[in-house]
């Protein structure tokens, strides 16, 4: 469980079963793209607005 609060992720913890990580997939080990693939899949069905956050990575450096 140490692990797990310090990374907020099971994806490394080889002794969680593979099912289980596959499962638990958390918002950081996703990438930026795959974000905004998502959003743009699910606002073709939505007449309204929809918001995201995109939690990105600390070494994560956007372009200008």
């Amino acid at each position: 469980m140490a692990e797990i609060d310090r990374t907020g992720t099971v994806g490394q913890l080889t002794e969680v079963p593979s099912q289980v990580r596959t499962a638990f997939v958390t918002t950081p080990e996703f990438s930026p793209e795959w974000h905004l693939e998502m959003h743009v899949a699910v606002q073709r069905h939505v007449d309204a607005a929809v918001a995201k956050t995109f939690n990105l990575r600390v070494n994560r450096r956007g372009r200008r």
